[in-house]
């Protein structure tokens, strides 16, 4: 057999990939992932912020969290998150998680009673990475 390496990533080959995971999670009684976001748009209907949660189980990541530098500042981040929490809780998730940088936001997240659970020293560009969890029950 011949193989070709592509380094375009398409959206059908994405389809393919997640369908894998999935099917192989449920052979291994692992609940398939999914996603679950919440956008503020302006009056415009573009989107100034974000939050973009995988949800696995009982359990959910916090993938990104993302606010417009124009509208930093306004609680739109801890709005986002305690929505995020809202929904985790009427899930009945455990826990969620969230990872992010050094020079990012590990304290916002502590603020939102998130704990260290883990950190990689210099893991880009001399900054660690840290890992947060709270428990939801």
């Amino acid at each position: 057999m011949t193989y070709q390496l592509d380094t375009n990533y398409r959206d059908e080959d994405k389809a393919r990939v997640d369908a894998g995971f999935a099917a192989y999670a449920v052979q291994n009684n692992v609940p398939p992932r999914s996603c679950q976001n919440f956008v503020y748009r302006d009056e415009n209907g573009v989107c100034i912020a974000c939050l973009e949660m995988l949800v696995a189980g009982t359990q959910g990541y916090i993938k990104t969290l993302w606010v417009d530098d124009a509208h930093r500042g306004q609680g739109l981040a801890k709005d986002l998150m305690r929505k995020a929490e809202d929904f985790a809780i009427e899930q009945h998730f455990s826990d969620l998680f969230v990872d992010t940088f050094a020079f990012q936001a590990p304290e916002f997240y502590k603020k939102c009673g998130y704990t260290i659970i883990a950190e990689v020293p210099d893991y880009i560009a001399g900054h660690a990475r840290v890992f947060l969890r709270k428990p939801l029950i």
